[in-house]
């Protein structure tokens, strides 16, 4: 097995700790499986470029991955969107503003990320197509986002020192709330349901599931104890991480329980928070 954790860029490496987030790397996977079990073929460091910053909130499409990265001086604190081409082994930054852009995805060709204006604080979604961006909605207090289709998108919104999910209709520009105290991951399984964590309690977080045709919401599964960041990989397998291990649900199964399908202890990774996979062999994982 490669166990090599590097990866050389050419161009100078970043050593910035963005203002206000923790250090975070994002790690490369490569995975096989046999009868439910899962063997680590291959793990790299892919975040060595910006070292000792923050490199989080992964989006994985294809062989492309895209990241928030801080960038700058200790003086001046950025984070900027970055893409990586995992496969051609090259590294594109998409933004260089004086404010900070989070949570990055791909709809339509197009990309999307939230903005912070450090001014006034907002908090806004904004666009990113050929080379010019763009503000999709009013909002100022967007959290996160999942893009839905033309029409709809799910908003997080930060309302009272809470995170409440709504669906934004961007015709009408109306919105309806899906849930109170949500967790920072939405996903969408399919084209109909949206999959989100719901803070009941500080002991009770469940993984659930939105009908956006029907409006109703279903309990899927408790989540791993307080772990609220997951990706839904193929054939509807929901991945989450804990500590250094990483879990999968499969929700194809009459009854779905969580099962412990990887540990990566030995590899000192040990804070698995954000992931991401473009199918169940390839993953990203965050760990800070």
């Amino acid at each position: 097995m490669n166990t090599s954790i590097y990866w050389i860029f050419s161009f100078l490496f970043c050593s910035l700790i963005c203002h206000g987030q923790d250090p975070s790397e994002a790690y490369y996977i490569s995975t096989s499986s046999t009868g439910g079990k899962y063997n680590i073929d291959n793990i790299e460091l892919i975040s060595s470029f910006n070292k000792g910053g923050y490199n989080n909130q992964p989006f994985y499409v294809g062989s492309e991955l895209y990241l928030a990265c801080s960038r700058g001086s200790f003086i001046r604190n950025n984070t900027d969107l970055v893409k990586l081409d995992l496969q051609k082994r090259q590294l594109k930054y998409l933004t260089n503003t004086g404010e900070q852009e989070f949570s990055p995805s791909v709809f339509n060709g197009k990309i999307f990320f939230v903005k912070l204006d450090k001014k006034n604080q907002h908090q806004e979604l904004w666009s990113l197509e050929r080379g010019q961006i763009k503000r999709v909605i009013q909002y100022s207090n967007i959290a996160y986002y999942q893009i839905i289709d033309q029409e709809n998108i799910a908003l997080v919104l930060l309302e009272d020192n809470q995170l409440n999910l709504y669906l934004y209709n961007t015709l009408n520009e109306s919105k309806k709330l899906i849930s109170r105290d949500v967790g920072r991951s939405i996903h969408l399984q399919d084209s109909d349901h949206l999959m989100f964590v719901h803070k009941y309690s500080n002991e009770y977080w469940h993984l659930k599931k939105y009908s956006i045709r029907s409006g109703r919401v279903a309990i899927v599964q408790k989540t791993i104890q307080e772990s609220e960041d997951f990706c839904i990989g193929d054939n509807d397998i929901i991945w989450m991480g804990k500590g250094s291990k990483i879990f999968s649900l499969n929700l194809n199964t009459p009854t779905p329980e969580w099962q412990m399908a990887m540990d990566l202890e030995k590899f000192n990774l040990t804070n698995i928070k954000r992931l991401a996979t473009n199918n169940n062999n390839q993953f990203v994982v965050i760990n800070q």
